[in-house]
Formats: structure tokens, sequence, C-alpha cells
């Protein structure tokens, strides 16, 4: 899902250029869960590994557009990585130095990459530093858990103002988690206060839906900062886990033309919410959304034509 959002990012980011320019040369991207670069995924009786947040702004820009027929390509003038542990940071390293090296040996362009190890520690210097380096953020936060406090995501959101940039965020809400630590949570000092900033979350103590109930929290708040968030839904059938994959875009003006994200972003969406998760092996199977040759419904880009 990260990989194909950051595939329709880049084209939005084409959009965006037509009123500020210089943008194509000043994209960065932030991964603040890195992890090790490579997620293994179960399918079937087998592990399939496939490529982590951490590898998608390296190839999409590159490989991803390349295979869509774009002639220019434009990588990711900086990446920034995050990755707390230090033995999986340094996994990551070795994975990212390998994609880096095959790209360049395929002449292929290939971004400045710095590695950090924690988000909440680092977000706030890294968005001064490079204030003037980098005029379009597109940031990915795709959390185990409750690990990005709110005090971390509120500097990020507010950027956009205190340094007159663009700050676009994928947020991996992960309701099924969260839910999970009702118990512990709801009866003592719980992390879930860094995470949402405050403890006005414990009003969801009372709730059956536990899960919805933070999310629709988290959202306010977001919102609160002038930022519209657009979601899709990830059910696993029969079971009450699922997560929420949330695009979070700055508001604009009533008499301003809509975001680029937003249409492609929602046609999307709609298709991805029917799928559950058995649609999303079949996805990352690359029987759906990534087939281009069979490409015959021209309403979602790269999905089979409906028969």
């Amino acid at each position: 899902m990260i990989s194909y959002y950051t595939g329709i990012a880049i084209n939005a980011i084409r959009a965006i250029r037509k009123w500020v320019p210089e943008i194509s040369e000043k994209t960065c991207f932030v991964d603040a869960t890195a992890g090790i670069g490579i997620v293994p995924l179960l399918m079937e009786d087998k592990v399939v590994p496939i490529f982590g947040s951490a590898v998608i702004p390296l190839i999409a820009p590159t490989l991803g557009e390349r295979y869509f027929g774009r002639k220019e390509l434009k990588p990711f003038k900086m990446v920034f990585l995050m990755e707390k542990d230090r033995q999986r940071r340094n996994i990551l390293r070795k994975i990212i130095d390998e994609v880096s090296e095959r790209l360049r040996n395929i002449n292929m362009p290939v971004s400045h990459i710095e590695y950090y190890d924690d988000f909440n520690s680092y977000i706030n210097r890294i968005l001064m530093k490079y204030r003037n380096e980098c005029n379009y953020w597109l940031v990915v936060i795709d959390p185990t858990g409750a690990e990005i406090e709110w005090n971390a995501m509120e500097t990020l959101l507010n950027a956009r103002e205190k340094y007159k940039v663009i700050v676009d965020v994928m947020f991996n809400f992960m309701c099924g988690s969260l839910r999970r630590q009702k118990g512990e949570a709801c009866s003592k000092k719980h992390i879930f206060d860094e995470f949402f900033g405050d403890e006005g979350w414990r009003k969801c103590c009372n709730e059956e839906e536990f899960g919805e109930c933070l999310h629709n929290y988290y959202v306010d708040k977001v919102k609160s900062l002038n930022y519209e968030v657009y979601g899709s839904s990830i059910w696993k059938m029969g079971n009450p886990w699922h997560y929420h994959f949330d695009l979070i875009v700055y508001k604009r003006k009533e008499k301003e033309k809509p975001h680029p994200w937003v249409q492609p972003y929602n046609t999307v969406s709609k298709y991805i919410d029917k799928l559950g998760e058995e649609g999303l092996y079949q996805m990352l199977r690359h029987q759906l959304l990534t087939n281009k040759d069979n490409d015959k419904d021209k309403s979602l880009p790269g999905c089979p034509a409906k028969k």
C-alpha cells in the first residue's frame, strides 16, 4: 500500500510543481519507523520477503516511474530513515546500500540517504536543519503500536507554517494493536498519554469499539492543526484485527483547487476497502493494481478490467 500510494504522491508532486516549480528539486522522504527494509510476508505455506517502506523511496521514483513510461526521473533529493534499534538499523544500512548499488549499476539516480535512531528525538532538528533543502516532505509513519509521540507529530505538521514547506503524511494507525492494550492502558499511566499528547483518549475506555474511538480521537487532533485526513481501512475476515491507512494533507482554502492527492487516493482507497486481507495478498503477488499489461479499466490505473 505504501508503495502504491507513494506512486500517487510522485504524480501529485508533478501537479504541485505547476505552481511551485522548484519543488521537483527539493522533495524529501521520511520513514519514521523504517525497520530493516525487508518485510517477511506469510503467503500460504511460504515466507516471502518483500521490500519494506524504507526501500520504496529509492525505487518508486526511479524503477517505478520508468516502468510506467516516464522519461524524466526525479528521485527524492534526500531520504531520512529512522530505526531505534541499533542492530536493525545496521541491517537496514546493508540492505539500502545493496539496493542503491544495484540502482547505480542500471544507471538509475539514487537519493542522498541519512539514518537516525528515533523519530521522536530527531524530527525537529531535521526539519530545522534541512528547511532550505526540502520544500516538500513526504512522511511515512507505520508504527507497530503507539511509539510515535504526539509532540513529534505536532512538530512535523506545524512545519507547514513554521518553515513554509509542504508536509504530506501517510499514517498507518494500528487499531487492532492499540485495542489489545485496552485493559492495561485504561487501568494506569500508559504510553498512550504520549502517543495522543494528553489523557483525552481515556474517554474511549467506556466505548465498546475502543480502537475505532482512539482512531477518531487521533484524527480530530490532526484536523485541529488545519489538516485534512483521508482514510482507507483493512479488516481481517472473521477477526476484529484491522488498521486504518490515513493520508494527512494540509487543509486547503475553500476557493483553492483540491489537493492533487485527493481524487486518486480516494479512488484507490475505495477499491482497497473492499479487498480485505486476502485481496492485499493478491495485490502483492502482482495480480492486482500493478498489472500494467492487463490494464483495461482506466478508472483505476493498474487494476484488471471489470468483467
